[in-house]
């Protein structure tokens, strides 16, 4: 088993070891928490629940505003919540459709813990397939960087306008000295809060955009080569506590960059290689026979709805045990089906599990054939628009 299959339990940070915000918690408070802790996103707690996810550059945002009127209620996301049994893959997964750097974990409504780029990232360092992976197939070339004598405001402009938080620094040979990061312009041109005048409660911007990109760079840094194995730039990014570094040609001239990012996109994708993707979730009350079976049972109803849907990449099966009467207990199989085009759900309910997901596979199989149906229908009908433009367009010749 790969180990981006583990579920995220094996990887978080347990809620009582996270650093977090409360509701109505001082802006400026919260981005000394960010600085002094160097992470990027912070969850806001009420009691045990989970209530939003305040990302440091929003913090800086309203600190460059006016922090004594802002609150982490006006600045959060709503949180894309994981449980500990979600799988690591589905965790990539969220972080990738929703931008996140970190999801919070809730176990029965309550804040459980935080799963992190970094922790992924970490758990990547063992990961057999990405031994297999070179640094070019991931890294992003070529690379835009900047010369050490620019001002610190052309790499600004640079980073804004090709979307990149991260800049190789060369010399007049094109050799890399150093590197520059959104973090390092924002530590440069806002004064942290915590040193602010009680006089001064507005992030003050200091005449820096005109220093050259090399004072506030850094140098070394670290960076690897093209036949490097993901893997080995895992370890450095872990062991440097980094989100991202060069690579270099034999000449030390920047040739790409890598982020976490570019990282669980490939993550991602090669697990898609790997077939349908599968989760099931609420098994932990099922019986090792009875979970064979479901098992046994739901790959054989896979293998049948990839045949009529090759474009299938997941699968997600829910199941929940309720209404208890004596020792029986009646069971909801709710399963997601998954593809590049949309997600199909269904749901059945029986006094036996695996009856119950026979049934919801029954769904599944008519919602799909109907799904194709539709498409058949669709072309079609486009195919016979085409054919009268065609001749539309002969007759008006």
């Amino acid at each position: 088993m790969e180990v981006f299959e583990l579920p995220v339990e094996e990887i978080m940070t347990p809620a009582e070891k996270v650093i977090t915000a409360e509701p109505g918690e001082p802006i400026s408070k919260i981005f000394a928490k960010m600085e002094r802790y160097r992470v990027k996103e912070i969850p806001v707690v009420d009691g045990d629940k989970v209530v939003g996810m305040v990302s440091y550059y929003d913090v800086v945002d309203a600190h460059v505003a006016d922090p004594t009127n802002v609150k982490p209620e006006n600045l959060m996301l709503k949180p894309e919540t994981i449980t500990p049994d979600t799988l690591v893959i589905e965790a990539i997964n969220d972080m990738l459709e929703t931008g996140l750097r970190a999801l919070p974990v809730v176990e029965d409504g309550s804040f459980a813990g935080i799963v992190t780029e970094y922790d992924i990232i970490k758990l990547a360092t063992e990961s057999e397939a990405l031994e297999e992976v070179s640094s070019r197939e991931v890294m992003n070339s070529p690379p835009i960087t900047i010369h050490k004598d620019d001002t610190v405001a052309r790499a600004r402009a640079l980073m804004r306008d090709h979307g990149v938080s991260r800049l190789p620094v060369v010399n007049d040979d094109d050799k890399l000295v150093g590197i520059v990061t959104t973090t390092d312009i924002i530590r440069e041109v806002i004064k942290p809060i915590d040193r602010l005048g009680k006089t001064d409660r507005r992030g003050e911007k200091v005449p820096a955009f005109n220093h050259p990109v090399s004072n506030i760079m850094s140098s070394p840094c670290v960076y690897d080569y093209p036949d490097a194995t993901v893997v080995d730039l895992c370890e450095k990014i872990v062991e440097n506590k980094i989100r991202g570094l060069p690579i270099v040609n034999k000449l030390e001239e920047p040739i790409g960059v890598v982020t976490r990012r570019d990282i669980l996109r490939k993550i991602a994708e090669l697990m898609r290689k790997r077939g349908v993707f599968v989760s099931i979730k609420g098994v932990e009350d099922v019986d090792d026979f009875t979970l064979v079976i479901l098992r046994k049972s739901l790959a054989a109803g896979l293998q049948k709805l990839l045949a009529m849907r090759p474009s299938i990449e997941a699968a997600e099966v829910h199941i929940k045990r309720y209404h208890e009467e004596g020792n029986r207990h009646k069971y909801s199989v709710r399963i997601h089906l998954k593809d590049a085009r949309n997600v199909i759900s269904v749901k059945a309910h029986d006094w036996d599990l695996i009856t119950a997901l026979k049934e919801a596979l029954r769904h599944l199989y008519r919602e799909v054939l109907g799904e194709e149906e539709k498409e058949e229908t669709v072309k079609k009908k486009e195919a016979v628009k085409a054919k009268m433009r065609r001749v539309i367009g002969e007759e008006e010749e």
